[in-house]
């Protein structure tokens, strides 16, 4: 990760010169990003992709941070109900 001299931030899309790699046609976030880890407060557009927008018309984003945290948070409340049944009884 780079620093990219024209809005000195830290950059995955910037190479060592500080020259962004897109040649700074990143676009800013959309609605779905928000409470994404990967947005730059400074310039609200995403670390990674110079494109968010096109990662979502599939369905989810990759990298979304906020979407991977609910799924793993689903996968801990759900429980075996044979389990449980027995965690109880001890």
């Amino acid at each position: 990760m780079y620093i990219c001299a024209k809005e000195n931030i830290k950059c995955l899309l910037a190479d060592k010169n500080g020259n962004c790699l897109y040649k700074n046609l990143c676009s800013e976030v959309i609605e779905k990003c928000k409470g994404c880890k990967n947005i730059n407060k400074n310039n609200n557009k995403c670390k990674i992709y110079a494109n968010p927008f096109k990662k979502w018309v599939n369905g989810t984003c990759p990298m979304a941070t906020h979407l991977i945290e609910r799924i793993e948070d689903d996968k801990k409340k759900k429980v075996n109900p044979i389990k449980q049944s027995k965690r109880k009884g001890k």
